[in-house]
């Protein structure tokens, strides 16, 4: 039986460093899985996300083309009136062509308001979209740091130190150099 104990010994060594070898294969493979569980994920919310947002982009493109008309006709309403030559005869502008440009700058100014309601309306919706998707990826975080961590181990919160934390008390100082003086030179 002495003979064969070491024997026994390396075999068993062996066995342990292929199981060993195995699990690790196998924990590789599970988390090679979680990956791509997880980029799947990743990419399902991105996709989410801008198709919540496109059609937001076009709405912005459609209010920009809005405030450029807008501001075209703000331009004109804004611009002085003229009047005309009629062969050799000047025709001074008609009053109802400065009542027409007073219409003109209040449909200006209220399609102004109206875009930039629209503007703030989208932009709430983006930032909600945008909140939502942050909301999913700080959910996600925690496990997707175990995840690095390789298990579920806490993340530690601060380096620990092997300095003992120091802590200044004034009067404590005071009696340790007085001892220190004591024993140095003798009682006070």
């Amino acid at each position: 039986m002495d003979l064969y104990s070491p024997y026994t010994a390396i075999l068993e060594m062996d066995q342990r460093r292929r199981d060993d070898e195995e699990r690790n294969r196998q924990e590789a493979l599970r988390r090679q899985e979680e990956q791509r569980v997880q980029g799947i994920q990743s990419e399902i919310d991105r996709s989410r996300l801008f198709s919540e947002l496109a059609p937001l982009d076009e709405q912005e493109r459609e209010n920009e083309r809005r405030r450029a008309i807008i501001e075209e006709m703000r331009g004109e309403a804004t611009a002085p009136l003229q009047g005309r030559r009629a062969g050799r005869v000047y025709v001074a502008p008609s009053p109802f062509e400065g009542l027409a440009k007073l219409g003109q700058a209040y449909m200006a100014r209220k399609g102004g308001q109206k875009a930039y309601a629209e503007e703030q309306r989208l932009a709430d919706q983006r930032m909600k979209a945008l909140k939502a998707y942050q909301d999913i990826l700080e959910a996600r975080l925690p496990e997707d740091m175990a995840r690095v961590r390789g298990g579920g181990a806490p993340l530690p919160t601060r380096k620990p130190s092997r300095i003992p934390a120091l802590s200044f008390n004034p009067d404590e100082e005071e009696e340790n150099a007085l001892d220190i003086a004591a024993n140095v030179y003798g009682q006070f």
